[in-house]
């Protein structure tokens, strides 16, 4: 029974070491891209990047992706940080949902975005109970 104990007992220090490890990654990548999305937003807020027209909104569809990505993304990110299991939801549902209602956005580099919701969601999946 003894040797039973202690392999159990290592398995769950190598869980422990994984799972931490994850948590690590996540909150690094997480904000990296949390922090690259708002360098982006405050640059089209401020900046010219939409032309002398500003920041406007000529659809619908305009409005619903600017509030799925990237407001409801970085709401997830933060979320992310108390609770990675709703956070990561929150972000990698939004992004999702964005990709069905933009399938141009289709492409590797928007894609990359969803890894650290991603992270956050196995995360909280694999959270120890």
């Amino acid at each position: 029974m003894n040797h039973l104990t202690n392999n159990y007992t290592i398995m769950n220090g190598q869980a422990a070491i994984g799972h931490r490890a994850l948590a690590w990654v996540s909150w690094v990548v997480g904000s990296l891209v949390l922090a690259f999305l708002l360098y982006m937003l405050a640059g089209h807020l401020t900046g010219d990047a939409n032309g002398t027209e500003g920041m406007r909104f000529t659809s619908t569809l305009d409005l619903i992706g600017f509030l799925l990505f990237p407001v409801s993304t970085m709401i997830g990110l933060l979320v992310a940080y108390r609770s990675p299991l709703v956070g990561g939801l929150i972000a990698v549902a939004s992004i999702v949902i964005l990709l069905v209602l933009r399938p141009d956005l289709l492409v590797p580099e928007f894609l990359w975005l969803l890894v650290p919701g991603l992270l956050f969601l196995l995360r909280g999946l694999l959270r120890p109970r």
